[in-house]
């Protein structure tokens, strides 16, 4: 009996949502970038290339922290081949500034692992620019920015 109220007032309260939207569930897009931030960033900790193809572009590019330039093709095959492995990645003070069906990501992060078999370690001001593209949110851009040592 409660389990059946409990569905009925599930489904009520996504009717009045849907109704006073027009037809449209209503969405947070911050909470959704947020989400969709943690799991590209715990793809990247995991090595998970199919994961990451998911949160990236076909045209995406990164630029490093020493100014290289890297196509989504390269990256993914540098993570593939084992070459790059993170086993950390952390990140705060994120900053999320909307445009419509565009978001511009800031955020300080760091991260570890090794880079052909030499480890590395990262403290970077990272910038994603997401878009969301028949329906769902991918990066098209990313730009990191190392912090400079005191």
């Amino acid at each position: 009996m409660m389990k059946s109220l409990l569905l009925w007032l599930a489904l009520c309260s996504t009717l009045a949502t849907t109704a006073a939207t027009g037809g449209e569930a209503q969405t947070d897009p911050a909470a959704e970038i947020r989400s969709f931030e943690e799991g590209f960033s715990a793809a990247l900790a995991r090595n998970d290339v199919d994961a990451l193809k998911s949160y990236l572009s076909d045209d995406w590019r990164i630029v490093s922290g020493d100014g290289a330039v890297i196509s989504r093709a390269r990256f993914l095959d540098v993570v593939a081949s084992g070459d790059l492995k993170h086993d950390t990645m952390s990140s705060q003070d994120q900053t999320i500034a909307l445009y419509g069906d565009t978001a511009l990501v800031t955020a300080r992060a760091q991260s570890g692992g090794t880079y052909k078999g030499m480890a590395f370690h990262t403290d970077e001001i990272g910038t994603d620019v997401v878009v969301r593209m028949h329906g769902r949110w991918v990066c098209v851009f990313t730009q990191l920015t190392t912090v400079a040592k005191p």
